[in-house]
């Protein structure tokens, strides 16, 4: 039995070898035919083959994603089981939100271990303590975020008193702009907050007012004031903020 099996063995290795003999000289004829085709050829040829290595490189080479600082979705997912980190998270919307850096995407899911579920911003804001103002570069992406929020929530009141329908909504803008400033500020995680300031500039009003007039010609001062309250539904999301 024993004899038979190192047979079988034996045979399937030969043919293994036969066959990988017959690629490579396969392989050997039609570049011998491309060569003999003349220099064009031979370019087109080499062209194409360092584009397809190239591609081939950037899309599966895990060396290229860390001497590069980028990330795919296989590598958070590791990330996520590795580290623990719990909640339904939107890998793609991170990797999107941060452009796909390494370091800004594994920083932000690193915060998501702070999130604590069905706290209020007011609730949240005394758990961790967070003054006001805060110290600068003291605050995690999350707390960051509590701190924004429950910023934004007081500009209405802020406004209250402004009767020009146009003055009120010129303060909504400005406060909003005070406060997102002030939060890159406050963040610990300076990668993230020089991100931000690069990525995400203030608007300014001339522009952003032109911009809401196109979009509600009849009732763009209150769309404006509505607006300079409201965050970004997906970044709320993320870090389970109502």
């Amino acid at each position: 039995m024993l004899k038979t099996s190192g047979e079988t063995i034996s045979k399937q290795l030969n043919a293994q070898s036969r066959n990988a003999r017959l690629k490579i000289l396969q392989q050997s004829s039609e570049l011998l035919q491309i060569f003999a085709k003349g220099k064009d050829e031979i370019v087109k040829f080499f062209t194409k083959l360092g584009d397809d290595i190239g591609k081939w490189f950037v899309k599966n080479s895990k060396t290229y994603r860390k001497v590069n600082n980028v990330v795919n979705e296989t590598d958070l997912l590791k990330f996520i089981k590795v580290n623990r980190v719990k909640g339904e998270i939107d890998v793609a919307f991170v990797l999107r939100i941060s452009n796909k850096r390494k370091d800004l995407s594994e920083s932000l899911l690193l915060s998501l271990k702070e999130v604590k579920e069905g706290k209020t911003i007011i609730q949240l804001i005394r758990y961790f303590k967070i003054t006001d103002p805060p110290l600068p570069a003291s605050l995690g992406n999350y707390q960051t975020r509590i701190w924004y929020t429950w910023k934004k929530m007081q500009i209405e009141k802020q406004i209250k008193r402004i009767k020009k329908l146009e003055e009120k909504a010129k303060k909504a803008f400005e406060l909003r702009n005070e406060y997102r400033t002030a939060a890159r500020q406050y963040m610990k995680d300076r990668k993230w907050a020089n991100y931000l300031e690069e990525v995400e500039k203030n608007r300014e009003w001339t522009i952003y007012l032109e911009y809401m007039k196109k979009k509600f010609p009849e009732n763009y001062y209150n769309e404006i004031i509505n607006n300079a309250s409201k965050g970004r539904d997906d970044v709320d999301r993320l870090f389970n903020l109502k």
